[in-house]
């Protein structure tokens, strides 16, 4: 379908900027209308409705993201969030009277009104609507985007939609991960500092967005695009959905599992792309093989047992590495945060079994064994705060002093000072 949603969304747009150029009863605009709305009904075939969505500055359509249009029709589309236009609704009913209507609408720069919904309904548009992306919604309030830790909740509101099996917003799910995504082009340092906030009682949730910040990180750093960066956020953030499935009681234990606790807490995999393959039209099929796929290890152990010798999927190893990670060092009811030192020496001791070993080194050359952030005491007892990662020698990142206070703001190349080193973290 992504060739017949792009060909529409294309000529739509063109024929917009067609009727601010021409007469509307020039005959060049009869035969785009015809056209355009050809390759709407085309599109639309065999489905009740078609939605289009404006997330950022980008044109969505379930899980593709039409960058090169985006960039092509930018000033249109900035022009109709400015309107509050960013979600177009087509149903399988509509006519060709209905669309030319509807195309005019959107045409008129100047149009000011309270209510799309009521003023296209006076106009005879029974078959199309026009909306703003909903805001993330919290229980019953409603949060208005426009920080982080709105997009975060909108993110939370689609994950909790899941959770009770209901139909997801594929619109804003991708517009929080998109954001998310935005960090990675324009701030890495933040991006990552957002995947290490932790919490006294860490949630699947919290763990499954940090997964998917860290992968997104990581496969960024690893030269993927940005539409292939958006889908493996969106595996990341459901890799664990599984455990939704399975008693909360066990979930939260703070205690050791018993042996048939853990037998149902590994059948967590399985469970989850169970779950997924309800939404594989809308989120594909990579969080399906995800889910199914990341606790098995590189070497074929891990779980769950299949009975071929397949190797994993390239993306559950990269995100079966984000998520052990983080599960070491984020602080449970039944255990304390692992410290970086001795998360890098466990994931070492299984490079080549459980890890890909250039997956595993590349992974600590881009998030350092002291990740950015992190509160350090060197060697002569100062403390500081990791500011840069060190490819070639992964202990010996870029500082920032803390104290002694007469030395508070200098900046230290630990690559190239070699009289100090790092001594131990600070929780």
């Amino acid at each position: 379908m992504q060739t017949g949603i792009e060909e529409f969304i294309r000529k739509l747009f063109s024929l917009i900027q067609l009727l601010r150029i021409y007469p509307h009863e020039h005959p060049k605009l009869k035969g785009s209308f015809d056209e355009t709305f050809i390759a709407l009904k085309k599109t639309i075939r065999g489905e009740k409705k078609l939605i289009v969505g404006i997330v950022g500055k980008e044109i969505v359509f379930e899980k593709q993201i039409f960058f090169n249009l985006s960039r092509r029709f930018q000033s249109t589309i900035i022009e109709f969030k400015n309107r509050g236009i960013e979600k177009f609704v087509f149903h399988e009913n509509l006519n060709l009277l209905e669309f030319i209507s509807f195309s005019k609408i959107l045409a008129e720069k100047d149009l000011k009104v309270s209510s799309y919904k009521d003023y296209m309904k006076l106009k005879g548009i029974e078959n199309i609507e026009v909306d703003k992306v909903r805001a993330a919604v919290s229980g019953s309030k409603v949060v208005k985007g426009g920080t982080d830790a709105d997009y975060l909740a909108g993110i939370y509101g689609t994950f909790s939609d899941m959770l009770v099996g209901k139909n997801l917003d594929i619109v804003k799910l991708k517009s929080g991960i998109n954001n998310f995504l935005e960090n990675i082009y324009s701030n890495q340092k933040i991006f990552m500092e957002a995947s290490l906030i932790k919490d006294y009682d860490v949630s699947t949730f919290l763990h499954s967005v940090n997964v998917a910040l860290l992968s997104m990180f990581f496969v960024a750093k690893l030269g993927y695009t940005k539409d292939e960066i958006l889908e493996v956020g969106i595996a990341g953030l459901f890799h664990d959905v599984g455990k939704i499935a399975i008693s909360e009681k066990i979930i939260k234990k703070p205690a050791v599992l018993t042996d048939e606790e853990l037998a149902e807490v590994k059948n967590h995999p399985h469970l989850g792309a169970k779950i997924l393959f309800k939404y594989v039209d809308s989120l594909g099929i990579l969080p399906v093989v995800v889910s199914f796929e990341h606790h098995r290890d590189y070497d074929s152990g891990g779980y769950p047992k299949i009975s071929t010798s397949i190797a994993p999927n390239f993306i559950s190893l990269i995100v079966g590495i984000c998520d052990f990670y983080d599960a070491l060092r984020s602080r449970r009811a039944y255990k304390s945060a692992v410290s970086p030192e001795v998360i890098y020496q466990i994931m070492e001791k299984a490079k080549g079994k459980k890890f890909e070993p250039y997956l595993l080194e590349r992974f600590f050359q881009e998030i350092g064994v002291y990740p950015i952030g992190t509160l350090v005491i060197l060697s002569n007892e100062n403390v500081v705060l990791v500011r840069e990662q060190n490819k070639k020698d992964v202990f010996r990142p870029k500082v920032e002093v803390v104290t002694p206070v007469e030395l508070k703001g200098r900046l230290i190349d630990l690559s190239k000072d070699m009289n100090i080193s790092i001594k131990s973290s600070i929780d």
